[in-house]
């Protein structure tokens, strides 16, 4: 934070002038966007995401299920409450429908694909 702080202020004293239209120009060279590509997988990628939020929203609900009769069983004395491998399970199975729901898997396969793609193990 104070690097950054350091380097505003160094802007600021000697007077940087960034130029923004430039800069967004020249994103616009490197990054150049197919639409067509795009528009052909949105029909894939919008049924993808739909059956992915249908397979989180039932395997929450199964989570909870699953969950709830366990504390059951647990009340009536079926079962001993504090199981340590079966809430380490429970607990392994929310983590994973949470990242999957919440994106986060895609960000961290996508992030490794890039990793890949700057040392060369795939190609762009």
């Amino acid at each position: 934070m104070n690097i950054a702080l350091t380097h505003v202020g160094w802007m600021l004293d000697n007077k940087v002038n960034v130029d923004t239209q430039s800069y967004i120009d020249q994103m616009k060279k490197i990054y150049v966007m197919d639409t067509a590509t795009i528009s052909k997988a949105d029909l894939f990628t919008s049924v993808a995401v739909t059956l992915l939020v249908i397979a989180c929203g039932v395997g929450f609900l199964w989570w909870v299920i699953a969950a709830c009769t366990y504390l059951l069983r647990g009340w009536f004395d079926k079962v001993p409450l504090l199981h340590g491998p079966y809430w380490r399970k429970m607990f392994l199975a929310l983590l994973i429908i949470l990242l999957v729901a919440t994106g986060s898997v895609y960000v961290l396969l996508g992030q490794l694909y890039d990793l890949m793609v700057t040392t060369g193990w795939a190609s762009s």
